[in-house]
């Protein structure tokens, strides 16, 4: 017979660590994907962004293929770096999800670290001229890694983690 006195209750856990999961892997989904138009569409991809742009700062129009093609290069050398970048980042956010899911401090701590950094990714990119795509994912990656950091430390989080 099952003695229903010795059987531990647990509270469910709370929607704002729940969120906060969900949000830093949001973020973390937004960073691959950023990452991915990057390096599966290579600098093919980024042509179009750099002639337009090279022809409205620096006032160089068609019949400068050498000048678009260094440009080009500098860019996607820049951009497929960051892609690494971002790549490790959602690799280590994946990694800090598991061990804030029971809501504990040092888990906390650790995914909030990860979100600064992604935080501070996402504001290069957008304080950099790139093209709309990774605008919007750095865009998105920015919003729910704040979200994810706020809702991490709320106050019914930090109850849950102190339960036994």
């Amino acid at each position: 017979m099952h003695d229903i006195s010795s059987t531990k209750h647990h509270r469910a856990k709370p929607r704002p660590l729940a969120v906060a999961i969900a949000m830093t892997v949001a973020s973390m989904g937004a960073a691959l994907a950023g990452a991915a138009t990057v390096l599966i569409g290579g600098p093919q991809a980024l042509r179009g962004f750099v002639e337009d742009y090279v022809g409205e700062e620096l006032g160089v129009t068609g019949g400068s293929e050498a000048v678009l093609d260094l440009a080009l290069d500098e860019v996607y050398v820049t951009v497929q770096s960051r892609a690494v970048l971002w790549i490790v980042l959602a690799g280590l956010g994946f990694l800090a999800v598991l061990t804030a899911r029971k809501g504990k401090t040092a888990g906390r701590v650790f995914t909030t670290t990860i979100l600064l950094l992604g935080v501070a990714f996402a504001l290069l990119n957008l304080a950099d001229a790139l093209p709309t795509a990774l605008q919007v994912c750095s865009t998105i990656t920015l919003l729910t890694a704040v979200g994810a950091i706020v809702a991490f430390w709320l106050p019914a989080v930090g109850r849950y983690a102190k339960q036994p």
